[in-house]
């Protein structure tokens, strides 16, 4: 407890000059306005200058108002970030200084609590390391002063002697002592009086903890005691309850003096007393006319058999839960010996002799003879000068049936009968605790059966469900237990972890080609399905992580991985098993991307190149924006190896309006040197689904003056179709405000023509895939040629990309393809290049 002649002594020793001194040296090596030392409360806010430097003696006893909740501010850290001077209720005498900033420091007395604070008056708003550095070291200078001439000080021995013996004695009588100190709003308190209102976990309390446990009517009550004992000068007792951490009631009784002080009328100085928890006093005061019945009543309601046996094994007494659990009634036990509900080995045989304090699983037999798993404990006591034991026998088979059971339903899958994600989770998260020091490298693969939706399609769900079934009894019969772990991943998926840990990447791509090879020959096998053979195709990813690095979030980050074309493939030599490998590499060069690509835009990381398109007579009609990534140790990165990172968080939104600006930009370029062109946009669906994409993307256009007719919008063909109302609403906001709408790689995706009437589309682009085989397919040619004669029949324009010969481009242009794209005609270029190509046409 800190006693009221403690803060008296620190009170004493901060009025010594040596902290002038040490505010001048920390004022002078801060390089800051003003430094002042201040005497808090710290319920309040309100803070007495006591010292100041050399230059502003004349602030001394000044008050400033600091903010609600600097408590909060300085418990978690020593010093605060500068605040705004203008934010404090400053006095008059230092409105000079409200366009600066202050820094806020706690200095703590010896038992932990804030005191003081240091008030330092600073120019900027950021602090540089220096003065951070000094800052700190003044604040540490004046609290080891203030520390030191409160050790030094004659009572302060004795005063420690005080207290500890006040502490003893509050803790034997289980009465707390307390004080309030009104003017500094600190309470004072033996470590007592924290267990009795049950606030043991709270660091530094305060009279509010003590009011927030009253209710309203409770806390009116002693308000109003208060105030008539202060104004009889008197003291009173207050009594309430509270609910422990138990939800047990306790009676709680507070006595409380009140100190005045008669100066310019009667003020309130201080608060004490003491406070001592009745519940015990009460309860024996409330049951001592039935206190057997009382506790027969209590052992009856406990879901155990409770009996006392004394020290030859005789049992002297037993509750009524002995019928229900062991099927005998108290009165055949009262006088038995205890070992006939005991299974007679020479393990659970209990002779008087080894009764000893302990909990222990044993055999239990009910009165029909069954034998019961039980929970067994002996308490050893002395009663009247008798020697007793206390045995608890409490049924576990309906727990440990329960547990099985939920355990199942937590960590197996339902289906496969396999361990489910969950177990999974816990399993490599147990491998990552227990990771030694030697470098090591684990290996995880993941299984994924193709094509699960036409399964569910064609054979329906029960018959995927049989499908899965067989496929996870041959992974466990495969694979065993001992030396894999294997578990029922996401819709079709499979996860198989060998358990041992590899030195090298040798050893680990071998554990994987072996895993691999037993996947094909016992696995990846045809089955009987409706008496006819049904082949299974999977693909397999695997990758490798440090031991000491293996995490469940790391397994998932490396599996995805392969969304970004990352990984490498390995053959397999199996036209029904693609394998993909994951290695170290890998994943340090994804993490190291994705890390990169907040910074590449402020930078000055990011470039474009255009490609330009070419109609029948070869001239240019259009340009494809294009997005590269030239980063300052990795090099060139390609849009397909960074765009679907930047699809995962919003990094993709930043990106597409910075091509944006970058095309309106060289539009406005063509504008004041009267050339005429077109420019297009490859739009991420995932941009174009947010809320604000139209708005910020026609702001920029506008920003430009850019004639919207002048910007062809890209979409991927598959977009169409995962997102087709609220995609086909952003479309047609944007080709109303004069946007040309292109669909690009038509025909690769699952096309659906309905949304080429319904949407107001300008441009197909052909896929490359029709035009990299167009010279020697005539079915090919005819797909091609159907596309056209469609397009054109609804006026909308076609686009062949990819034209890499000369033959492509001829059928291209006979099958009625109106535009030209391709590496044959033109590479990306440089936008230098591409300027100097456009003006020159003409």
């Amino acid at each position: 407890m800190e006693l009221r002649n403690s803060n008296t002594l620190s009170t004493h020793y901060a009025d010594n000059p040596e902290f002038g001194s040490l505010l001048d040296e920390g004022r002078q090596q801060s390089q800051a306005l003003c430094v002042l030392m201040a005497s808090i409360n710290i319920h309040s806010g309100v803070a007495v200058v006591t010292h100041a430097d050399s230059s502003h003696t004349n602030l001394e006893k000044l008050s400033i108002r600091l903010p609600n909740d600097i408590h909060q501010m300085l418990a978690m850290s020593a010093m605060s970030a500068p605040i705004a001077a203008e934010e404090l209720a400053l006095p008059p005498e230092l409105t000079c200084y409200e366009n600066t900033y202050i820094v806020v420091k706690a200095i703590k007395n010896v038992h932990g609590a804030i005191e003081y604070v240091a008030l330092t008056f600073l120019k900027n708003k950021s602090l540089s390391t220096v003065q951070h550095s000094y800052l700190d070291i003044t604040r540490q200078r004046i609290e080891i002063a203030l520390h030191y001439h409160l050790a030094k000080h004659p009572y302060s021995e004795k005063l420690s002697q005080q207290l500890a013996l006040l502490e003893k004695v509050s803790e034997v009588s289980r009465v707390g002592a307390w004080e309030l100190d009104r003017e500094s709003g600190t309470l004072q308190c033996t470590a007592i009086v924290k267990e009795i209102l049950g606030l043991e976990h709270v660091g530094f309390m305060s009279y509010q903890h003590i009011l927030d446990i009253l209710t309203y009517e409770e806390r009116r009550k002693f308000i109003t005691s208060l105030l008539r004992a202060i104004k009889r000068s008197d003291c009173f007792d207050f009594h309430f309850s509270l609910r422990d951490r138990n939800k047990g009631k306790r009676s709680i009784k507070f006595t409380i003096y009140c100190q005045l002080e008669k100066r310019d009328g009667v003020k309130l100085k201080r608060l004490y007393g003491a406070i001592q928890d009745e519940t015990q006093t009460q309860l024996l005061s409330d049951s001592q006319n039935n206190f057997a019945d009382y506790v027969s009543l209590i052992l009856n309601h406990i879901d155990a058999v409770v009996m006392t046996v004394d020290e030859h094994g005789t049992v002297l007494t037993v509750n009524e839960q002995a019928k229900p659990t062991l099927g005998y009634c108290p009165d055949e036990l009262i006088g038995q010996d205890i070992n006939i509900i005991f299974a007679q080995s020479a393990t659970s045989h209990f002779p008087a002799t080894t009764f000893s304090n302990d909990v222990s699983t044993r055999h239990v037999r009910h009165k029909n003879g069954k034998r019961l798993s039980c929970e067994v404990s002996q308490k050893q006591c002395n009663i009247h000068q008798q020697s007793l034991t206390v045995v608890t026998i409490k049924d576990n088979s309906v727990h440990e049936r329960d547990l099985t059971h939920y355990k199942q339903l937590a960590f197996e899958d339902s289906v496969t009968g396999l361990s489910n994600l969950c177990k999974l989770e816990r399993y490599i998260n147990e491998i990552g605790a227990k990771s030694s020091s030697i470098p090591s490298t684990r290996v995880f693969m993941r299984v994924a059966i193709k094509h699960i939706s036409e399964y569910e399609d064609v054979f329906g769900v029960a018959t995927f469900d049989y499908i899965m079934r067989i496929v996870s009894n041959r992974l466990a019969r495969t694979f065993s237990s001992s030396a894999y772990m294997v578990a029922k991943g996401e819709r079709g998926a499979f996860y198989v972890v060998p358990m041992q840990s590899f030195i090298d990447s040798i050893t680990s791509c071998e554990a994987i080609s072996k895993v691999c090879n037993l996947l094909e020959e016992h696995v990846l096998i045809p089955f009987t399905l409706h008496n006819n053979a049904l082949q299974i195709e999977a693909e397999t990813v695997s990758c490798t992580i440090s031991s000491k690095h293996v995490s469940y979030k790391k397994l998932i980050d490396c599996m995805a991985i392969t969304a970004v074309n990352s990984g490498k493939a390995m053959n397999s030599g199996s036209l029904v098993h693609d394998v993909t490998h994951i290695n170290t590499q890998d994943i340090e060069r994804y993490s190291y991307i994705k890390r990169s690509l907040a910074r590449a835009l402020s930078s000055d990381e990011l470039f474009i190149e255009l490609q330009p398109q070419y109609n029948a007579e070869k001239n240019i009609i259009s340009s494809e924006v294009l997005l590269r990534w030239h980063h300052p140790h990795l090099g060139v990165i390609q849009p397909n190896e960074f765009i679907p990172i930047a699809e995962e968080d919003d990094a993709i939104a930043d990106l597409g309006l910075w091509v944006c600006d970058r095309a309106c930009q060289l539009l406005s370029e063509c504008l004041e040197n009267n050339v005429t062109t077109q420019l297009s946009l490859n739009i991420s669906t995932k941009h174009l689904a947010r809320a604000d994409f139209v708005s910020k993307f026609v702001a920029t256009v506008e920003r430009w003056k850019i004639p919207s007719n002048m910007l062809t919008l890209e979409l991927a063909e598959g977009a169409l179709k995962r997102g087709i109302s609220i995609i086909q609403s952003r479309i047609k906001v944007l080709s109303e405000f004069g946007f040309n709408i292109s669909i690009g790689n038509f025909g690769k995706a699952e096309s659906n023509l309905n949304y080429l009437e319904s949407l107001p589309i300008k441009e197909l682009k052909v896929d490359r895939l029709f035009i990299e085989d167009i010279d020697d397919s005539d079915q090919k040619r005819l797909l091609v040629r159907s596309i056209c004669n469609f397009a054109n029949a609804m006026n909308i324009n076609t686009v062949a990309e990819g034209i890499e010969t000369d033959h492509q481009l001829s059928h291209a242009r006979t099958c009625g393809c109106d535009c030209f794209q391709g590496f044959w005609l033109d590479k990306p270029m440089s936008v230098d290049v591409w300027r100097e190509r456009i003006f020159n046409a003409q």
